[in-house]
């Protein structure tokens, strides 16, 4: 990818002057240099013919609205003719750039509806491309770079990039459109400047998938865009949402914004948490916005909370809501009244501390019943647990209550024997004295697949602090061991997390003091399975 961008910057300099000749291809489809050359394949639509016959150095195709052609294919390398020519279509066609296929052009800003660019080989644009006409698709399976914007200034667009796909923009990335557009992204999508999204637009990031913004994320108009996120995103500026964006971080899906998060004009808008959101700097949220951490979600505010005393913030997390100690929530208004959800969601996260550091959870399998056990390191404000179980994971069910210790910085041991062996699935509810709870779990009881399962949680950390595994599916006579890898291999700490536990349990991995920072990986594995996590070490 970096050498076609070398080459499209070097173009976007001044070219040499040579006299242009404008050509109209007479055959579909150019899978040589030969096809290319044929003098029968062109049509020169210009006074001064090119003395050559065929389009080349700073030469236009053109493909008027009187031609009979609905496709045009390259599959072989372009670039060896030349990296200067221009192409301009003033009707709907198919442009197909195959597997074997290298181009380089200017665009001209393309106006007919119903376009469609299929790039399997590799694309490289000399400035912007801008895509005017309404219902423009452009399937990526192989790579397109621009050393400009990628502008789409009308209705009903579609990009999909394929598992394969690269797509680099070099400035912006700019959806003007008034909504109903869509972006599939299977591969990479990586833009050096902002993304712009215009009201009512959908965008897929999909399993694997990244799209990587070096600039800032900002949606326009009142209606917001929607954001489905199974694989990774990341915005190194703000994300700046005027209107009621929603985004839905799936189980897998990572977001990561570097910046801060503006909520404007009172437009509301949800983010439903499965996955991991982090935020680096502060959220400012104005228009009564819904945040909802499913059981596996995490939510981690490094900044502060900014929030408005009429427009209700609603938060529903089972998951992990992380808000350091440092971070303050902050009421915008000058006054508040008291019965004000949102002064009162401040006061909450305020005076919030952990309630405890869970050092395990497991269950085993007994004569007499399954039984439960848990440890915990420190104890703040903890009233009891509540123990409940579950066929499906989903609905649960209260069986029993362990009193818990106050406050105390000592080792603390649990246990509940359920004798009736009623449930596939066990959590503890923790308990504050104030009423507020958080989920531990689930453990896991006859798993027939045999099937290790893994999650951890936080996965952006700073040396020193403890990540909380959870493991379902160990085997008796199996390790099930915890390793922390650098991103050059190095093998840095490694925790036998069990040896002889049935079923699943929760326990915890502390990050060492060390100097090198940045991505590593965590690998979790037993004689049968072997699962990655990616970890940010601050």
């Amino acid at each position: 990818m970096s050498k076609f961008l070398s080459i499209i910057i070097l173009l976007s300099f001044c070219l040499p002057s040579f006299a242009q000749t404008q050509f109209e291809p007479l055959v579909s489809s150019y899978n040589s240099v030969k096809d290319w050359q044929n003098k029968d394949n062109w049509k020169a639509i210009t006074k001064t013919a090119s003395t050559l016959g065929y389009p080349s150095q700073r030469d236009i195709i053109t493909i008027p609205t009187s031609s009979n052609l609905n496709t045009f294919y390259i599959n072989f390398d372009l670039d060896k003719i030349s990296t200067q020519m221009s192409f301009n279509y003033r009707k709907a066609l198919k442009f197909d750039l195959g597997h074997n296929g290298r181009a380089t052009f200017i665009f001209y800003q393309q106006t007919p509806s119903g376009i469609t660019f299929n790039v399997s080989g590799a694309l490289n644009v000399v400035g912007d491309l801008t895509l005017s006409g309404s219902q423009t698709t452009m399937l990526v399976d192989g790579q397109v770079a621009t050393s400009g914007n990628l502008n789409f200034t009308s209705s009903a667009f579609k990009l999909t990039i394929g598992e394969n796909g690269h797509v680099l923009v070099n400035k912006s990335f700019n959806a003007t459109n008034g909504g109903t557009s869509t972006i599939h992204n299977y591969g990479n999508f990586h833009i050096l400047g902002n993304f712009n999204s215009s009201q009512g637009d959908s965008y897929y990031v999909y399993k694997n998938a990244t799209l990587n913004i070096d600039g800032a994320l900002i949606t326009t108009g009142g209606g917001g865009s929607d954001y489905y996120i199974y694989g990774d995103l990341s915005v190194e500026e703000d994300y700046t949402r005027i209107g009621g964006d929603e985004m839905t971080i799936y189980e897998d899906g990572f977001v990561r914004i570097n910046g801060n998060v503006f909520s404007q004009n009172g437009g509301g808008g949800v983010f439903f948490i499965s996955g991991d959101l982090y935020v680096q700097q502060s959220m400012t949220l104005r228009g009564g916005e819904k945040i909802t951490i499913d059981d596996n979600g995490l939510f981690e505010l490094r900044g502060d909370l900014y929030l408005s005393c009429s427009n209700a913030l609603t938060v529903h997390y089972k998951g992990q809501f992380i808000f350091p100690d440092e971070s303050q929530c902050i009421i915008l208004d000058d006054q508040c009244y008291e019965s004000s959800s949102n002064l009162k969601l401040c006061e909450r996260i305020e005076a919030a501390d952990l309630p405890i550091e869970l050092s395990y959870f497991y269950g085993t399998q007994e004569e007499d019943g399954n039984l439960l056990q848990w440890q915990t390191l420190t104890e703040i404000n903890c009233s009891h647990y509540n123990i409940e179980y579950s066929d499906d994971n989903r609905n649960w069910t209260f069986i029993g209550r362990v009193q818990g210790q106050g406050n105390v910085n000592t080792t603390t041991n649990y246990s509940y024997l359920d004798s009736t062996a009623a449930g596939d699935y066990y959590r503890l509810v923790q308990f504050d004295f104030d009423g507020k709870s958080t989920v531990y779990g689930p453990v896991i009881f006859n798993d027939p697949n045999e099937q290790l399962n893994v999650s951890l949680y936080p996965n952006i950390v700073s040396a020193g602090s403890t990540i909380t595994i959870v493991v379902d599916g160990s085997t008796a006579n199996d390790a099930v061991i915890a390793t922390l890898i650098s991103s050059n291999g190095q093998v840095i700490k490694e925790k036998v997390l069990s040896v002889n536990i049935e079923g699943g349990y929760v326990t915890s991995f502390k990050i060492p003091e060390i100097k090198s920072k940045g991505l590593s990986f965590i690998k979790v594995f037993n004689s049968k399975n072997n699962i990655f996590f990616k970890v940010l070490i601050q």
